[in-house]
């Protein structure tokens, strides 16, 4: 009854977003930065899972002898950075190679210039968050789709989950299917034919999000710790559902599940709570991008452990999806795989 009563609004803001990307089109409003950028972003607001893809594509890019920077927006900063600037670089960190450089800025050319100036060997930078941040030229557009909810109810802001009409699909140089293995065939079939339907020919690859390991502070803990343990899983993230799915696989028994707000900003009297709701849990659980907010409030009595996710890709994808986002840097990408 919500969504239908403001259906009122959403014709206004598909027009002005129309609008916004005719500019843009024509290039007014556009700057570039001298270093190749790859956008990695989605049609909807939240919960395709772009962390765990970000950190992959930089883990590919230093392999290759790159030396990537990430920008974004930095969505609630505090104290001049901002929780998913201080996850990334946790997860980018590396004991081996100087950590990747995650600068905030909401002006992301701005962001990459005073990059460049302290770090000019950066030569390519990975926009977080970027499909609708158009003010900044970008050499390939990556697109997420949540396969458990592609297309965000079928309509734009304020009436749907869409950030923009099903068309934009045609400025994506690639599409990843994220979280493919939770829906069945026939679905994923029905998303891949509407994606064709508005992308033009854009390539689509299928990807899952696995829980590789559990950590606890700074210890390490295999998968398989949690077979045979109590646990109660919270988080605020765009998707909660399918991060309890995740565990359900993984869990001896999940007591109960709690979700907070996306981008929710915990206090010690949550976590007061949540230990009252988790009695008889032996353990909590919660994600990277939640614990990041939560390290520096004092230790619940329950231990508290987070996920580490990592992305995987259907077989042959991972190779194909590549080959251009590893073209040397100072070369422009293919607006197509494979032309």
């Amino acid at each position: 009854m919500i969504r239908g009563g403001l259906s009122l609004a959403e014709p206004g803001y598909s027009r002005i977003i129309s609008w916004r990307n005719r500019r843009f089109d024509a290039g007014k409003g556009v700057r570039k930065l001298p270093r190749r950028v790859i956008s990695i972003g989605n049609l909807t607001t939240g919960g395709t899972g772009k962390t765990p893809v970000v950190r992959w594509l930089c883990e590919q890019l230093r392999a290759a002898g790159h030396h990537p920077a990430v920008l974004l927006r930095g969505y609630k900063s505090k104290h001049g950075v901002s929780d998913e600037q201080r996850m990334l670089e946790q997860v980018l960190d590396s004991p081996i190679e100087s950590p990747t450089i995650v600068h905030a800025d909401p002006d992301r050319f701005a962001g990459g210039t005073e990059v460049l100036h302290d770090h000019p060997q950066v030569d390519i930078f990975v926009l977080d968050d970027g499909f609708q941040h158009r003010q900044l030229a970008r050499d390939f557009d990556l697109v997420l789709i949540n396969a458990t909810e592609p297309f965000g109810f079928g309509h734009v802001h304020p009436r749907g989950l869409l950030r923009e009409p099903l068309r934009g699909l045609r400025r994506a140089d690639a599409v990843i299917l994220t979280r493919s293995d939770e829906v069945d065939v026939a679905k994923l079939a029905d998303i891949e034919r509407e994606i064709e339907r508005h992308g033009e020919g854009v390539p689509i690859f299928h990807a899952t999000h696995a829980t590789v390991r559990w950590l606890d502070g700074e210890l390490s803990h295999a998968i398989e710790s949690l077979a045979d343990r109590r646990v109660f899983a919270f988080c605020g993230i765009g998707d909660p559902e399918s991060f309890f799915r995740q565990l359900q696989k993984c869990a001896g028994q999940v007591v109960g599940t709690r979700a907070f707000p996306d981008h929710h900003a915990y206090s010690q009297r949550d976590l007061a709570d949540l230990e009252i709701a988790a009695t008889g849990a032996e353990v909590l659980v919660t994600t990277e991008k939640d614990w990041a907010k939560l390290a520096t409030l004092p230790k619940t009595a329950i231990p508290l452990w987070r996920s580490e996710m990592a992305i995987r890709f259907r077989e042959g994808d991972e190779a194909r999806l590549l080959a251009p986002l590893l073209t040397n840097p100072l070369q422009a990408a293919p607006s197509r795989l494979g032309e």
